[in-house]
């Protein structure tokens, strides 16, 4: 199970780096396929060597065509993610806020402890008072 610690320390910005990379990539990725398209079989080319390299350039374009719609898929994906984490980053830091202000702690387990004075730590400012008056 993820723990509080472990959604404090996800990194949209990082996250982001990635998909501009997988962008890059599917760019990339894109202008070769375009480029294969273009070059197509020369047309001198007759018989069965030049429909086998028809053939495999129409494998190979098809190929790319399905990577790159793969990679525009995990892009959008990784984009929906990002948007979440920012807005689970900013739900944290207002959770921790909240908390600080009601004089409580969300732990790295996520847990919530008080951080108010107990009765003991009451107990001593009070001797600690009475002997600053006394004195």
């Amino acid at each position: 199970m993820v723990s509080w610690a472990d959604v404090k320390r996800w990194d949209p910005v990082a996250l982001g780096e990635a998909i501009d990379a997988l962008k890059r990539d599917g760019d990339r990725i894109v202008g070769v396929n375009d480029e294969l398209d273009a070059t197509g079989t020369p047309p001198s080319w007759h018989g069965r060597a030049s429909e086998a390299a028809h053939e495999n350039l129409q494998w190979c374009t098809r190929n790319l065509r399905a990577l790159a719609a793969e990679v525009a898929a995990v892009r959008r994906a990784g984009h929906e993610t990002e948007i979440a984490l920012e807005a689970t980053k900013r739900a944290i830091t207002e959770a921790e806020d909240l908390a600080a202000h009601h004089e409580f702690t969300i732990t790295e387990a996520g847990q919530i402890q008080s951080t108010a004075p107990t009765d003991q730590d009451l107990a001593e400012d009070e001797v600690r008072t009475r002997q600053q008056v006394q004195a």
